[in-house]
């Protein structure tokens, strides 16, 4: 065996020596590893430089531009290919709507799955199906979005509801608590009261009030508190 002229292990054997190899197994590949590191280094900094450069020539040729529009409008243009006019145009093309399109969503969002959630809260009614065929996204995709959605911060709404009780029209003040929309709960009652005619809002001279738990409206589970208010 003879000595490694890098770690100075006796790592190299005779045959080694005979085809001119003086470095171990293990040092050679670290030789490697680091020359190959400093080649992508020195690669990746070129494409930058050139990158940078050309970005630079773009827009010092466009800021020295001076002529006509290049959108072929016939505008004289200062410092820029295409007028403002042309540019505002181009924009509206793109959000136009093609054939066979809907518009699902249209206001200020940060970003894609802000915009499926916020037409999801508007639109409480879709099912899972019905969102992943509109926005053309996986079940599993859509799970994450609206999970807020799935789980809302509990709250509690007071409702005004409207209905017949022995032939009688009745006005009582149902509250509702637990982790569950105001629509989500505003719904749920009008088909446990057979009425539609449920509004959020309390009335300080209704003595007769309800309270309910989203347990009790099938939301979570079944629970009811029913109690008249002490004058």
């Amino acid at each position: 065996m003879a000595t490694c002229i890098d770690c100075g292990e006796d790592k190299i054997t005779v045959e080694q020596i005979k085809r001119g190899i003086l470095e171990c197994k293990d040092c050679l590949n670290e030789k490697i590893k680091k020359r190959s590191a400093e080649f992508r280094a020195k690669n990746d900094a070129r494409h930058a430089r050139k990158e940078a450069q050309a970005k630079a020539s773009r827009t010092s040729h466009e800021e020295a531009y001076s002529g006509s529009c290049k959108n072929g409008c016939g505008k004289v243009v200062h410092g820029e290919y295409v007028c403002f006019a042309c540019r505002e145009k181009a924009k509206v093309k793109s959000f136009a709507l093609k054939s066979g399109e809907i518009e699902l969503w249209r206001g200020d969002v940060k970003d894609g799955d802000g915009r499926v959630a916020a037409y999801a809260s508007e639109n409480p009614d879709l099912s899972y199906r019905d969102l992943r065929d509109a926005f053309r996204l996986s079940l599993g995709a859509l799970s994450k979005i609206l999970k807020s959605r799935q789980n809302p911060k509990a709250s509690r709404v007071s409702f005004l509801v409207r209905y017949e009780r022995g032939g009688e029209k009745v006005l009582t003040v149902v509250t509702v608590r637990g982790r569950a929309t105001t629509e989500q709960k505003r719904l749920r009652l009008t088909e446990l009261y057979k009425t539609g005619d449920v509004a959020v809002g309390d009335d300080p001279s209704i003595s007769w009030r309800t309270e309910y738990t989203a347990w009790d409206l099938g939301l979570r589970g079944r629970h009811k508190i029913g109690s008249k208010r002490q004058r």
